[in-house]
This record gives C-alpha cells, sequence and structure tokens, in this order.
C-alpha cells in the first residue's frame, strides 16, 4: 500500500542575484497528511520543454532545494516508489 504525502504548496522561487537573470533557486518541504516532515525522499525537477532534470534528496526537516536552475517552467515530482506521485509546477522566473 501506498503512502500519501504532500508537497508543501508553497514553493518558493527565488532568483539568485550572483548569477544575474538566468538562474534562481527552488525550495519546498514534503510533510504527510498530519504535516510531519519526511526526510529521504528523492524529489526530481523536470523542465517542461526539454529533458532538463535535477534530483535532490529531502533532509531530516523534509527540506528540499534545487540550486542553479535556469529560467523557465517546471514540474516537481516525488520520486519514491512507497508513496503515491504528486506533482507541482512552478515557474522559475527573473528577479521574483
Amino acid at each position: 500500500m501506498q503512502r500519501l504525502i504532500f508537497i508543501e504548496a508553497i514553493l518558493l522561487v527565488f532568483s539568485a542575484n550572483a548569477f544575474a537573470i538566468v538562474f534562481g533557486t527552488v525550495r519546498g518541504i514534503v510533510h504527510d497528511p498530519k504535516h510531519r516532515p519526511i526526510g529521504g525522499i528523492t524529489m526530481t525537477l523536470s523542465a517542461k520543454d526539454s529533458n532538463y532534470t535535477m534530483t535532490a534528496v529531502t533532509d531530516d526537516e523534509g527540506q528540499f532545494h534545487f540550486d542553479v536552475v535556469p529560467l523557465g517552467e517546471y514540474t516537481v515530482a516525488v520520486s519514491d516508489p512507497t508513496f503515491v506521485p504528486e506533482t507541482h509546477s512552478v515557474t522559475v522566473l527573473s528577479g521574483s
């Protein structure tokens, strides 16, 4: 039986000043239905218009981040077979 998790609805997308206007950061939190953080979960960031992907693993507080992300539209997904699939769309914008 697959366990249910949630990706925190607030995915923060920041522009990184050090990289001018071409890169940003995507951050989020993975938690269970009782809002307890879940560590050790592999997250995948996939570009909608290309084959570009990145992976990250949540820490003990359920937090993950993708740094140096090119501007564009992406999907963030839980990549763990023991959980119900969950995805969110994010857009990395300049200056936001």
